[in-house]
């Protein structure tokens, strides 16, 4: 979807969560709410704390019945003491309080990966350079480390998303030989193993006609590629994992192992080896809640937003 609508440019799209939009103008370093679908929009204030031209920023979002008003929130994670120290901190803004606040709680991360961020089960959660997964519950001002699934397998390349109606968050880790899927286990650093596909490359005696095809799914459920996938942030209510394959997104069900092309961007490699510019967006026509401080702004005059 178009963002046209935004009085900003350029504008970087951050996260996604249910159907609304976080992005951020780097030459301001302001924040925008956004419906894509609807093209409603709204400004939040700045955060206390500098977010840097790339902030690991995360936004939380989860509707209410039939899309009547919900409000979200936005963690951003940032470098404490300077750059190179390794500890992040976390600072919050609440649609319904209309203000940021800085919490105490910190981590050794050594550096977030900024556009690994998605949100789950209301933690937002990122990929970091050390192997591990940190998540950051707003609702309890807590911090969570697990490392990642795969142990010494070092060569993995490795993506962690969202999916299912319970909002679990999901690793999926792609090696030479398989795609394995694993889920967070709940207040836990531990992961869960929910599905292995092997994969084996196309050999160079298969006819021409099949090395036009990027994969195909053998009768044994084998997924077969040409060359070896990178796995992609995902979030959605199904349980379906996002590959780049050769230009393409595709989507893998975890249970009927059905490929479909979720889009096509004709660029057959994944430049830098992450799913760095990629943000799943899910559809939908809820309301973009203005902050509170917003609202009161309507009929009176505004307020300085509360931080705490």
């Amino acid at each position: 979807p178009a963002l046209s609508f935004f009085p900003a440019s350029p504008i970087a799209v951050c996260s996604s969560s249910n159907g609304l939009l976080l992005c951020y103008a780097p030459s301001s370093g302001d924040f925008f709410v956004c419906n894509p679908a609807t093209g409603a929009w709204t400004t939040v204030p700045r955060p206390p704390r500098n977010p840097g031209l790339e902030p690991a920023a995360v936004l939380i979002f989860v509707p209410g019945v039939y899309n009547f008003r919900s409000d979200y929130t936005i963690v951003v994670g940032f470098m404490i003491s300077g750059t190179g120290s390794g500890i992040f901190g976390f600072q919050t803004f609440s649609s319904s309080a209309g203000g940021w606040w800085v919490s105490n709680a910190v981590c050794a991360a050594e550096c977030l990966f900024p556009d690994s961020g998605i949100s789950a089960g209301g933690v937002a959660f990122w990929r970091t350079t050390m192997l591990t997964v940190v998540g950051y519950d707003p609702a309890e001002d807590s911090v969570r480390v697990a490392h990642w699934p795969m142990n010494y397998a070092v060569e993995a390349r490795w993506e962690i998303g969202q999916m299912g109606d319970g909002g679990r968050l999901f690793c999926t880790a792609v090696t030479e030989e398989v795609v394995q899927v694993h889920k967070l286990l709940p207040k836990s650093d531990q992961w869960a193993l929910v599905a292995s596909m092997d994969l084996k490359k196309r050999s160079n005696t298969d006819s021409e006609e099949e090395e036009e095809e990027a994969w195909e799914v053998e009768a044994g459920g084998q997924l077969v590629f040409r060359k070896r996938p990178w796995p992609m942030r995902f979030q959605g209510g199904e349980l379906e994992v996002l590959l780049w394959v050769e230009g393409r997104v595709v989507g893998v069900d975890l249970g009927s192992k059905r490929v479909r092309v979720a889009a096509a961007f004709g660029w057959p490699t994944w430049a830098d080896g992450r799913g760095a510019k990629y943000v799943p967006y899910i559809s939908t026509l809820a309301e973009v809640p203005p902050s509170a401080a917003a609202a009161l702004a309507s009929s009176i005059a505004t307020p300085s937003p509360q931080v705490r």
